[in-house]
């Protein structure tokens, strides 16, 4: 993932015309060797995570301050009622009240977290396992406050995102 801000978002193309080269290149920001993963928004600041622990925040979505969590690649984020989590490797799960300081959480599972989200009343992290039988590869974690996480049947396998709307929520498995 690479994070870019273009000055000229608003403007739509119209068709048959080519857009024009741009007066100020637009500006992006990614660590030298660390992929990004996954980008979250909330408490007025956006969080980009991603491998080695990479973890950009921006208050704009222009200028980018990083940091590192220390932990192994990191791979979502969601926020919700004043909490970023974070999902990555090895069930690695961290909470931020501001996306700069965060605390590790115990997960229970060292099975890869490839999404979280929240909605319903509680964050859900999705993600899989590859050791695990053909027919569960799947993990499910659930959480109403970001801290205490508890294990849910997949029954299928890997699930590699997870997404609340309004009505119900929606699993891509894989």
């Amino acid at each position: 993932m690479l994070i870019v801000v273009d000055p000229t978002a608003n403007k739509k193309p119209r068709r048959g015309f080519r857009e024009p080269a741009l007066a100020t290149p637009p500006k992006w920001f990614c660590p030298a060797g660390n992929k990004l993963n996954g980008l979250g928004h909330g408490n007025d600041r956006f969080i980009a995570v991603g491998d080695a622990g990479a973890i950009l925040v921006s208050t704009n979505g222009v200028n980018w301050t990083a940091g590192n969590s220390g932990q192994s690649a990191l791979n979502g984020v969601a926020n919700a009622s004043g909490l970023f989590v974070a999902v990555g490797e090895l069930g690695t799960i961290l909470t931020s009240p501001d996306g700069t300081n965060w605390t590790q959480r115990t997960s229970g599972t060292t099975n890869s977290l490839l999404a979280v989200t929240y909605g319903g009343g509680e964050f859900v992290a999705v993600g899989g396992c590859d050791r695990c039988d053909t027919t569960n590869r799947g993990t499910i974690l659930t959480s109403p406050d970001g801290v205490t996480w508890t294990p849910r049947t997949a029954g299928t396998g890997w699930i590699l995102s997870a997404t609340f709307t309004m009505l119900f929520m929606r699993m891509a498995c894989g």
